[in-house]
């Protein structure tokens, strides 16, 4: 789930380089964040069928990670933009590019994905197969809390872009701000959760709830500023 905030930083940092193609940028970062609503699924059925969506997983990889989902996506927007009579080719390259870009960080780094889901899970593509490694189990929680602290410094990204580049954004700035601080409450009671919750059932829930509304605030971030990064 790290990877979920350094895609986000990765694209707010592209898109400060990329600024001469209209909504590219904007995609790009809404293409790199789309495949982890496959973790925001799992941990809300965690919450029904009661499992540590930090260690199991029912779909991580899967729905949002297939390739096949990206001609459904282009060619939904494709026909959006055709209704309204606006053709902006860029955004479908820049979700697209941004998906796929994503997906092949996760197989890099040995996390298995159903690239052809809903096809049969054999057609999971994981290098694990080719090579052995596997992440410690303690590493879960130091990774966990790095994805609190990279999505604060996200936000840090888009406040001081905002403040180099307009003036026309305030009440935003004022909000990210306040989310700023909140964020950092989120870290300082996760490391107390991480201590004294020995069930780690509470700190799994505080996690993911953590890491939804920072999924949320990343999407409204971008989509707020889309007129600054592209």
């Amino acid at each position: 789930m790290i990877q979920t905030s350094i895609y986000a930083l990765i694209g707010i940092l592209i898109s400060q380089k990329l600024k001469n193609r209209l909504y590219f940028s904007t995609s790009f970062i809404l293409g790199l964040m789309i495949p982890d609503l496959d973790v925001v699924l799992d941990f809300i059925l965690s919450l029904f069928f009661n499992f540590n969506f930090t260690y199991e997983s029912y779909i991580n990889n899967t729905l949002f990670h297939s390739l096949l989902l990206i001609p459904f996506i282009s060619l939904g927007i494709l026909i959006y933009q055709e209704i309204k009579n606006k053709k902006q080719y860029n955004v479908v390259i820049g979700i697209t590019l941004g998906f796929l870009f994503h997906i092949i960080f996760d197989i890099i780094s040995f996390q298995p994905v159903a690239i052809f889901f809903p096809l049969p899970l054999e057609s999971n593509l994981n290098l694990n197969h080719f090579i052995s490694f596997k992440v410690p189990i303690y590493f879960k929680n130091i990774s966990n809390l790095l994805t609190i602290i990279i999505f604060r410094l996200c936000t840090w990204k888009v406040i001081n872009l905002i403040l180099n580049q307009s003036k026309k954004y305030n009440r935003l700035v004022k909000k990210l701000t306040v989310w700023m601080k909140v964020q950092l409450y989120l870290f300082l009671i996760f490391i107390l959760l991480i201590y004294f919750d020995r069930s780690e059932m509470i700190n799994s829930i505080f996690f993911g709830v953590s890491y939804i509304l920072s999924y949320a605030m990343i999407i409204y971030m971008t989509l707020k500023t889309k007129k600054l990064i592209n």
